[in-house]
């Protein structure tokens, strides 16, 4: 019987060509775009759930209110570098907290290479005990403890020092200081909200001529660094929300 509906079908096949034609292309056309969609989809989110805390990882946003009507005036993703400290200090149920500082365009240059980076980030430690980081090279827990030090990707690491031990290589950042590198980390997947490839340590920016201790304690109006919090398994996080902004409004 199967048999039989194939030669029908490739009857009609036949002897219909055109509508056959359009028939097809229109069911094909259909299910490559139903394909492609589902495939969107499938990565849109799964975006961090690749990191075994993903569930227990949050990012503290600060919200302006304006004081007379009670409205949101602006909502913003980051933060001013006071917030970190203070959110140590004050919040017990946080295991484990970084502080990250994007920045823009910087030369990075070895002996005779020098280079334009885009993907540089001050952090610490710290994210790599929030984030699941694969580190090649050095020892995680301390690589970005000293100021100066810096991680690198593997690309980073090739196109600086071809097939040259990295560790402890020096590089001249932005023509001002010297960092050491302590450590060789793989690119992070693309799945990942941030991509850096040069992670600087946090200390750093306690140096004058980069950022200064006294601007990270006090400066309110600077709001361009990333808090992420790595809360206990099964805590509500609404409850630290709540606390938030109960005891920082004035902020």
């Amino acid at each position: 019987m199967f048999k039989n509906y194939l030669k029908t079908t490739w009857r009609n096949l036949s002897r219909y060509k055109f509508i056959s034609f359009v028939n097809l292309f229109g069911l094909t056309a259909g299910i490559t775009c139903c394909l492609l969609i589902s495939v969107y989809i499938i990565h849109e989110v799964s975006y961090d759930r690749y990191h075994k805390n993903a569930d227990n990882v949050y990012r503290v946003e600060r919200t302006f209110i304006n004081a007379e009507t009670g409205d949101i005036s602006l909502q913003l993703g980051a933060v001013a570098p006071p917030f970190g400290p203070l959110l140590k200090n004050d919040f017990s149920e946080i295991k484990v907290l970084t502080s990250i500082l994007p920045t823009g365009n910087q030369t990075f240059k070895y002996k005779d290479k020098l280079f334009n980076e885009d993907h540089l980030y001050f952090t610490d430690s710290n994210l790599l005990k929030i984030f699941d980081v694969q580190v090649v090279k050095g020892n995680a827990a301390n690589a970005l403890s000293e100021p100066y030090s810096v991680m690198i990707t593997e690309e980073i690491a090739r196109k600086y020092f071809d097939r040259e031990d990295p560790l402890n290589k020096v590089l001249l950042v932005g023509q001002q200081y010297n960092c050491k590198v302590t450590g060789v980390f793989k690119s992070f997947p693309a799945n990942a909200h941030m991509h850096p490839e040069i992670m600087l340590s946090f200390s750093t920016l306690n140096d004058p001529a980069i950022y200064g201790a006294e601007q990270l304690k006090s400066n309110w109006g600077n709001n361009a660094f990333y808090d992420y919090l790595l809360l206990p398994e099964g805590y509500d996080a609404a409850k630290l929300q709540a606390r938030l902004s109960a005891a920082w409004w004035q902020y």
